[in-house]
């Protein structure tokens, strides 16, 4: 059985955490999560994004769309996208240029 860091830390603390979110794939609710949580979540998933394909736009937009359906008002959560667009393009363009002696190797889905 292989796991993520995620996914051991979620496994150690909780199995019930585990099954929900490595197993389901289940998310909470926008408005359940507090907002540093919320912002880290999209930042953790535009990374990912980036790391596989180099297209994070389309994963970010789906993570706004999907916080309003369900209840989030637009103006915070484009205010969030906002800010997660932001923080990557500066994580891109500090990689861009530090990154010599470092390369990707794997993105944890």
């Amino acid at each position: 059985m292989l796991l993520s860091t995620t996914g051991y830390a979620e496994a150690s603390t909780c199995l019930r955490k585990f099954q929900y979110h490595q197993v389901e794939r289940l998310v909470p609710a926008p408005r359940s999560t507090r907002p540093a949580i919320r912002k880290g979540i999209w930042i953790h998933r535009a990374l990912e994004a980036y790391h596989l394909d180099g297209n994070w736009a389309p994963p970010l937009n789906e993570m706004y769309r999907w916080a309003v359906e369900r209840g989030m008002p637009g103006e915070e959560a484009g205010d969030i996208r906002a800010e997660v667009d932001r923080i990557i393009h500066n994580y891109i363009d500090y990689w861009a240029a530090h990154a010599k002696p470092w390369k990707v190797v794997a993105a944890e889905k």
